[in-house]
């Protein structure tokens, strides 16, 4: 995600480079065509290209609209994530009793260690990196072996979290009054997973971004016909500065589209996992507590 507020327009046109060319040598041949051989023909009224300017804007701006929502979402679901992280730290340190301290310690320790493991494998999970090699360091080896055969391995280590939570109510750490808020933010854990998965899973149809694309394309070529009559050998400049415009704006709805890689524009998945880590590293008093992500050249991942 960027963070510094500053977006360079040299990139962004670098990286329309292609279309850009596209639009610009449209616009120099209906200049030459206008001006050096009197094909003053194929010189249109501007008023349908403004009143299909409109129609494509709104088009667009539906466009963005729905690619923010999804991007939005996820970041709010990311950030019930960290939220639930600590609610269940704290229920942990409040909830769990038993006749000798330091088993009611070390389980306290165990579950934190088993969220680790879980952000660390949803965040891989998310973008497709392997769940397994993130989160092994935060289990025991043999539980690496047992989780090798899990085809959505948070969603294992969220059973697993299940399983010890019932284990501490048979031993009698837990009574069922305190186990019920444990098992809602349990619950919501999973709610939140679920809600990224569809995000990661259901993209906008290609088809609807085709067309937006073919439609920005043709329109961005049609501006000089509608322009040659009145700006002359202006037209190149101006339709370039006029499809920039709306090419950055289709630009910006491709960039957050899958708010869940790794591109400049996407979540920072790495650092509010980091956030997580530290949280549950204090609270399991631990003395190797990393600092927070920084941002590298203005972007953080």
């Amino acid at each position: 995600m960027i963070v510094t507020g500053k977006v360079s327009l040299l990139a962004t046109a670098i990286d329309m480079r292609w279309r850009l060319l596209t639009i610009g040598l449209v616009a120099v041949v209906v200049s030459v065509a206008y001006e050096w051989l009197n094909k003053t023909e194929i010189s249109i009224q501007i008023t349908p290209i403004t009143a299909l300017g409109v129609a494509i804007g709104l088009f667009l701006g539906f466009r963005c609209t729905v690619v923010w929502n999804r991007y939005w979402e996820a970041r709010t679901l990311w950030g019930r994530l960290i939220n639930a992280s600590r609610t269940l730290a704290r229920q942990l340190a409040t909830l769990l009793q038993s006749d000798d301290p330091t088993v009611s310690a070390d389980f306290y320790r165990e579950m934190l260690r088993w969220h680790q493991a879980y952000v660390h494998a949803f965040r891989a999970h998310l973008r497709d990196d392997d769940p397994l090699k993130e989160a092994s360091p935060y289990f025991p080896e043999a539980m690496t072996r047992e989780m090798k055969t899990a085809v959505n391995l948070p969603a294992a280590i969220l059973h697993r979290m299940g399983e010890r939570l019932h284990d501490a109510w048979g031993k009698g750490m837990l009574t069922e009054f305190r186990l019920l808020p444990l098992d809602e933010t349990m619950t919501e854990i999973t709610e939140i997973q679920g809600g990224c998965e569809r995000i990661k899973n259901t993209p906008i149809p290609p088809a609807f971004t085709y067309v937006s694309h073919r439609m920005m394309q043709a329109y961005c070529c049609l501006i000089p016909f509608g322009l040659v009559s009145d700006l002359r050998w202006f037209t190149p400049a101006v339709t370039l500065l006029i499809s920039f415009a709306f090419l950055t704006l289709d630009q910006i709805s491709d960039l957050i589209e899958q708010p869940f890689s790794t591109a400049d524009n996407d979540l920072p998945l790495d650092a509010m996992t980091r956030t997580i880590d530290i949280d549950l590293l204090q609270r399991m008093g631990s003395e190797k507590v990393p600092p927070p992500m920084e941002p590298v050249d203005g972007v953080l991942l």
